[in-house]
């Protein structure tokens, strides 16, 4: 071999890659960078999607608790009075019998959940309650929830979850004779009056859902989240101090 051909096969060696060989590279390139991004992108709605199912079951077990507790009830019943709220006049004739047989046994009603909490302020004078639901079938919500389950300012983002309640009172059963001759039958003896002035226990319904406008802003999380509910049972003695009658 000569000097001259070695010569010729260094140069051909130091050539590089041709432009095909470059496009073909790139255009490999963009498909593993559109994978890598495609990817990044599901795993980060997948991990919104979770995020949000955990803050919607931690949301469930508080607000089971809450429900129940007759401070919470009470608050609600006669925040009737002091804020004028609408719907839930129908809890209070139920708790605080401010009717006479004003309230209908097994009639569900929407109210809104307030804190068991009364604060106060630096002078001693209470502070407005904290309201903690919607009305159940109130067809827009303030009260909405972010994806850590702590509750948003009214005009925040990235709030999609929200609780709604209802009530449900069960009146006391007809009142026994004093005469065995005049017993009521078994029957009697455990049914619930229709009406009564003064609950025997309210039970409370309770769902956490998907917000409407987050359902219509992310459709993918609408089909992922769905709504979970339960229900609560507490004695109005317990609530008011009010005997059933």
């Amino acid at each position: 071999m000569t000097i001259e051909t070695c010569r010729q096969n260094s140069i051909q060696d130091r050539r590089g890659f041709s432009l095909v060989e470059v496009l073909i590279a790139t255009f490999l390139l963009w498909i593993f960078v559109g994978i890598c991004m495609t990817y990044a992108n599901q795993m980060s709605k997948n991990s919104q999607q979770v995020q949000t199912v955990t803050a919607r079951d931690r949301i469930l077990s508080g607000i089971r608790v809450v429900a129940g507790l007759p401070a919470s009830l009470r608050n609600s019943g006669r925040a009737a009075l002091s804020t004028g709220a609408p719907f839930n006049i129908d809890l209070n004739n139920c708790i605080d019998g401010t009717n006479a047989n004003g309230c209908t046994n097994d009639k569900e009603s929407p109210f809104a959940l307030f804190s068991p909490i009364m604060n106060l302020d630096s002078t001693g004078q209470p502070i407005l309650v904290q309201e903690i639901t919607s009305p159940y079938g109130s067809k827009t919500s303030s009260i909405r929830f972010d994806t850590f389950g702590a509750p948003c300012p009214p005009q925040a983002t990235n709030c999609p979850l929200s609780i709604s309640t209802s009530f449900v009172p069960q009146c006391g059963p007809q009142t026994l004779a004093v005469n065995p001759a005049n017993f009521f039958s078994p029957t009697d003896a455990l049914a619930p009056t229709s009406t009564c002035t003064v609950a025997e226990a309210i039970r409370v319904n309770y769902w956490v859902v998907l917000d409407s406008s987050a359902a219509a802003d992310n459709p993918s999380l609408a089909a992922f989240l769905t709504p979970v509910t339960g229900s609560v049972i507490t004695s109005v003695k317990l609530i008011s101090g009010n005997d059933p009658q």
